[in-house]
């Protein structure tokens, strides 16, 4: 998994962004994980599977596509291992 560290985010990519809808990639906003999730620092960058997608809306529901956590929260190491739960 590609992982990618900045001055305030580890970006742990569990899916290609080539298998992806470009115009349907974007951060998760609600449900009760996404807000759980939230709290402890992380976020979830998801998009439709490449092919899925009839217009701008995805027929087969939205994957993960990154994982993105605070650095003020989260090690590279503590993230990649995190992160392999939401790889598929």
């Amino acid at each position: 998994m590609p992982v990618d560290v900045t001055k305030t985010r580890v970006h742990v990519r569990v899916l290609d962004p080539e298998k992806c809808e470009p115009k349907l990639i974007r951060y998760a906003k609600g449900g009760k994980g996404v807000t759980a999730l939230k709290k402890k620092g992380v976020q979830l960058k998801v998009c439709c599977p490449k092919g899925k997608a009839k217009g701008n809306r995805c027929e087969v529901g939205m994957v993960t596509q990154a994982v993105v956590y605070d650095r003020e929260k989260w090690s590279k190491s503590q993230a990649v291992k995190h992160a392999k739960r939401f790889k598929k």
